[in-house]
C-alpha cells in the first residue's frame, strides 16, 4: 500500500515539473516575441486581399504571432486527440 502512495506522489511531482517546464518555455517564447516586435517599429505596406494597408512592422508581427497561436490552439485541439 505504501508503494502506491509513493508512486502517486512521484507522478504528481513529475507532472508539476513538466508543467513548470512548459510555463518556462512559454515565458521565454513570449519574451523573444516581445524583443522582436519592439525592434521592428518602422511602417510597412501590406496587401491583404485587395487592400493595401500601412502599419508598423511590430503590429504586423504581433498580429501574425497571435494568428499562429490561435490556429495552433484550434488545430492542436482538433488533431491532437
Amino acid at each position: 500500500m505504501s508503494e502506491s502512495v509513493t508512486g502517486t506522489k512521484s507522478e504528481g511531482g513529475r507532472r508539476s515539473l513538466i508543467q513548470k517546464g512548459k510555463l518556462a518555455l512559454i515565458g521565454v517564447g513570449l519574451i523573444l516575441i516581445l524583443i522582436v516586435v519592439l525592434q521592428n517599429t518602422e511602417a510597412v505596406e501590406t496587401k491583404i486581399l485587395f487592400v493595401t494597408i500601412t502599419v508598423p512592422r511590430a503590429v504586423l508581427l504581433f498580429g501574425t504571432a497571435v494568428a499562429g497561436y490561435v490556429l495552433g490552439i484550434f488545430t492542436g485541439d482538433r488533431f491532437g486527440k
